[in-house]
């Protein structure tokens, strides 16, 4: 496990343990896409620099979810009530 992690609270009401890569890589996903994505689609954008497993582990925590096309966006409610 990594030895930097914080306690974050998700506007859905969860909390969840991030390490510090996780939370640098939302930070990097909302700077590029913003809260709801890119264009009227809501298309994530990826920012680069950002790991396939931290990306991953992101997915497992159920922070972000994969479209049909594999490609990872924000699931519904956890930046946004």
């Amino acid at each position: 496990m990594a030895k930097r992690t914080r306690v974050v609270a998700l506007a859905d009401g969860r909390t969840v343990r991030l390490t510090a890569g996780e939370v640098n890589a939302l930070k990097r996903f909302v700077k590029m896409n913003g809260e709801n994505g890119s264009g009227p689609e809501g298309h994530q954008y990826d920012p680069g620099h950002v790991s396939y497993v931290t990306v991953q582990n992101l997915v497992t925590k159920g922070i972000f979810e994969r479209t049909p096309g594999g490609v990872p966006r924000f699931a519904k409610g956890v930046l946004s009530k």
